[in-house]
């Protein structure tokens, strides 16, 4: 297979050279390099007490944990180098080597860290915190592709619809001779290796199958694809599997999680079986593999049923303008007459209509009933009458 055309760091070693003893604490170019620590020791945050005001400002920082390894727990001047330091172990881990010893790993991150400084032209000294905080980064990077493989490596083999007894059948069939990386027709000879269709699909579901992933917003992404990558997928794909092995998921004790200790020989055999083949063969396959990625992103797009901006077929305008014409000369020369009498016609008719939409309805007459009146004003003045005669 062929290496990417540009390297995250040039002073690294190359991918050929993985397996070499690496420089000893006493090598490293910079004096304030950390002490050699073992890889449990390598989440833990260096503090002393130069740097308790790097550590008071943290503090004030409350949706931020003790044990966080988010960006925000930097300070806000080294930020911007810290950002770009991460994005070279990220690489790093990716294309060059993902597993590194502690020793290594504190290399990694000095040529990271010198690398981040050189670009943004400032000259910062490196708290401990950014160590920290790389390291989590080298290990991230390979526990998001395990996590992913651990939610989908059965329904990616199409073991989901088998019985217990027989997802662990299939298991241990996929695991015998690293088959699972073998082509579906090749599995029976242990032959065509890394040609397995569901590497192509752990790919595409970790960094290709939303907007926001890594392989869509990352325009570099894809073409960095190597060797390196691919037996890095595969080493988190055969430890899933291997939490397959009676049949049902089982949580993985802590003495045998993906890391440098549990990983680094089965990634070695991976690229030792790569490297054993021709750089041609290398190249094909690496190149076989990115055709089926992008076959895979193609079928992955939603179809769209989109308009055609072409006008439409027009046969023969000279006929269709002159029959425009004729109709035009026909509405211009109907007589005045008729053309006014038309109008009041309608004027009269809508008129009509409209007056007697407004017309009021009809009011019944008001009727009233005196002659109770008659009787009292008679009844008043009869007795007005015998008043006066008795006076």
């Amino acid at each position: 297979m062929s290496t990417p055309t540009s390297r995250p760091l040039a002073r690294r070693s190359s991918a050929k050279q993985h397996c070499r003893h690496p420089p000893s604490p006493k090598q490293l170019p910079y004096p304030n390099a950390p002490p050699e620590t073992s890889s449990a020791d390598s989440d833990v945050p260096w503090m002393d007490t130069e740097e308790q005001p790097i550590k008071d400002s943290i503090q004030k920082l409350t949706r931020v944990g003790a044990r966080s390894r988010s960006i925000f727990t930097i300070p806000e001047e080294f930020r911007e180098a810290t950002s770009r330091a991460a994005g070279h172990v990220r690489n790093y881990t990716f294309f060059e080597n993902p597993m590194l010893n502690a020793t290594e790993l504190a290399q990694l991150i000095l040529e990271s860290w010198a690398d981040a400084l050189h670009d943004t032209g400032k000259k910062l000294e490196r708290p401990k915190i950014i160590d920290s905080y790389l390291r989590s980064i080298h290990s991230r990077t390979r526990a998001h592709l395990v996590c992913e493989c651990k939610r989908s490596i059965i329904e990616v083999y199409q073991l989901t619809h088998l019985s217990q007894p027989e997802i662990a059948d299939n298991v241990q069939a996929l695991l015998f001779q690293d088959r699972f990386i073998c082509c579906q027709d090749g599995r029976q000879t242990d032959q065509r290796h890394f040609r397995a269709k569901e590497i192509t699909e752990v790919i595409f579901r970790k960094y290709f199958s939303g907007t926001k992933m890594r392989g869509n917003f990352d325009d570099a992404f894809f073409n960095s694809i190597n060797e390196v990558f691919i037996c890095l997928v595969t080493s988190a794909m055969r430890h899933c599997l291997k939490g397959w092995i009676t049949g049902s998921c089982e949580e993985t004790p802590k003495s045998h999680e993906f890391k440098y200790e549990t990983t680094i020989a089965t990634y070695k055999r991976f690229f030792a079986t790569c490297e054993a083949h021709s750089p041609r063969m290398r190249h094909l396959l690496l190149a076989t593999i990115k055709a089926d990625l992008r076959e895979r992103l193609i079928a992955a797009q939603p179809m769209i049923n989109l308009e055609s901006d072409q006008p439409l077929n027009i046969d023969d305008s000279f006929c269709y303008e002159q029959e425009l014409a004729e109709e035009l000369a026909r509405a211009t020369t109907l007589p005045r007459r008729q053309n006014l009498q038309a109008i009041r016609q309608l004027t009269d008719d809508l008129g009509d209509s409209i007056e007697k939409d407004l017309e009021p309805p009809p009011y019944l007459p008001l009727t009233i009933n005196i002659t109770p009146f008659f009787t009292m004003m008679s009844v008043i003045l009869t007795t007005l009458m015998m008043t006066t005669m008795m006076i």
